[in-house]
Parts: structure tokens; C-alpha cells; sequence
């Protein structure tokens, strides 16, 4: 009696694995894709690509523009029409994230992730490079408001939407 427990536990475990048939396949294609969270149709692009690296570094300078030093963003009345905004330039993992790591009572993004640690500024802000690494990254370097400081963006591509889905190694310098 044990060892019919065993095996059916056994064949049990492997038909209830985490594979599913991605729904956008036809039915004719076999192939299986591994689920984590959700399945996501983002796609990181290939590397060493100078018209997407100009298309992306063209999309971060408009973003830190017109977002993060400009009004665009900040003139939002609202998360909901601040979401839109961000919805704009990143995924909505990064979005949710961005949310997420709010610390404070009110409700709102946590934007200064794409900043410095600078809390004083001399009203000087300037995009010195944007950096393409590989794999769908890219370093951007940055005076901020007086502060030097840097962080890596991960970045999709969704048809010709090109969206930020990760920030990572900031750094800031006084």
C-alpha cells in the first residue's frame, strides 16, 4: 500500500507542474512555456543594437526630462493620473514596484528611485550619458540638481514600446 502511495504521489507532483501552453501559440505548437507570476509579452532586446540603443537612450532623456525634473509627471492630480503617466515609460511591474516602495502615509510612487540621495538641489539637472550594457540595461549618469548620481535601467521592448521594467545600482556622490 505504501509504495502505490509513493508512485501516485509521484506521477500526481509531475502532472501538476508549473507548465502551461502559452495561449498566444497556435494549436499546432507544442512548445511550453514555464510560468512564474504571469506570462509576459515584454521581450529584452538583442545586444549590440545602435538603433535601439538610440531609440532607448532618446526615450530615458525625455523621461528624466519631461518626468522627473520637468512638470509633466508632477502636475498630475492624483496616482491615477500619475500612473498614466509612468504607464508611458514602464512596465507595470516597475509601476506597482514603484508603489510598493513608498514608505511614507501618503499615496504615491516612489519616482526618486530614478534620482540621487540628494535631498538639496541647486536647480541643475543634466543627462551626462546613457550607457548601453547588454542584455536590455543601460547606465545612465546624471547631475542631479548638483548631485552626481547613476542607475542602471532594464529596459523592454513591446512592439515599439520601449519601457523601463527594473532599476538597479544607484549611486549617488556629493
Amino acid at each position: 500500500m505504501k509504495k502505490f502511495l509513493l508512485i501516485a504521489a509521484a506521477a500526481l507532483a509531475v502532472s501538476c507542474g508549473n507548465v502551461q501552453k502559452n495561449p498566444e501559440q497556435s494549436e499546432n505548437d507544442s512548445t511550453v512555456v514555464a510560468l512564474t507570476d504571469t506570462v509576459r509579452p515584454e521581450v529584452v532586446p538583442a545586444e549590440d543594437n545602435p538603433e535601439l540603443d538610440a531609440k532607448v537612450e532618446a526615450v530615458i532623456r525625455e523621461f528624466y526630462n519631461d518626468c522627473i525634473w520637468g512638470d509633466k509627471y508632477h502636475s498630475a492630480e492624483g496616482m491615477e493620473e500619475q500612473e498614466a503617466i509612468l504607464s508611458q515609460y514602464c512596465t507595470k511591474s516597475l509601476i506597482e514596484w514603484l508603489a510598493e516602495d513608498n514608505p511614507f502615509d501618503v499615496p504615491c510612487y516612489a519616482i526618486w528611485d530614478f534620482r540621487s540621495d540628494a535631498q538639496d538641489s541647486n536647480g541643475e539637472n543634466e543627462i551626462y550619458s546613457v550607457e548601453p550594457l547588454g542584455g536590455g540595461k543601460y547606465k545612465v549618469a546624471f547631475n542631479d540638481g548638483g548631485t552626481n548620481g547613476s542607475c542602471v535601467l532594464s529596459i523592454v521592448v513591446d512592439g515599439d514600446d520601449i519601457k523601463f521594467d527594473n532599476i538597479s545600482d544607484r549611486y549617488s556622490e556629493e
